[in-house]
């Protein structure tokens, strides 16, 4: 006879959900991709962390997606979730990484549409990383996106 009919056996617990990076992670991430990435590694990890994109979209970016002067900078994401496109910002910190990265881009890949091509077409998300970044860069899909977020209600002047 079962005294307790009602009691589940079994308590399903919820899979903790990803956390963005604090502060000191983002600066240690910078710092290693600075020191031992390429320059498209530093362009593309930039414009993750300032821009809030996915790696899917980033990647699919076109070098006509995106608009940047020395004062201003947004670019456009044709191919988002869902295919819905997006105009976003683009801060100064990724700005520069983006000029830095366009000038090498241009002597290596000039013919390309691509912003982050590997040997002349897109890259894929897996493949996005150059293999000294591989571990350090490749984070959970949505830490990219939630930093993003954290740091922008950090920044909020209330």
């Amino acid at each position: 006879m079962n005294v307790c009919p009602n009691v589940p056996r079994k308590v399903q617990t919820q899979p903790t959900p990803p956390k963005a990076l604090e502060r000191n992670e983002q600066n240690r991430l910078l710092r290693e991709v600075e020191r031992r990435g390429k320059q498209r590694d530093v362009a593309l990890v930039r414009l993750l962390l300032s821009c809030g994109l996915r790696v899917s979209e980033a990647v699919l970016l076109q070098v006509s997606d995106l608009d940047i002067g020395e004062r201003h900078g947004k670019l456009t994401v044709r191919q988002g979730k869902g295919n819905k496109w997006r105009e976003v910002p683009v801060p100064p910190e990724a700005r520069r990484a983006l000029k830095e990265w366009l000038d090498e881009r241009e002597r290596r890949y000039n013919a390309c549409l691509f912003l982050f091509p590997i040997r002349m077409v897109a890259i894929s998300p897996p493949g996005a990383w150059s293999k000294p970044l591989k571990t350090m860069a490749a984070l959970p899909a949505w830490t990219y996106i939630r930093t993003y977020c954290a740091i922008m209600v950090r920044d909020i002047k209330w």
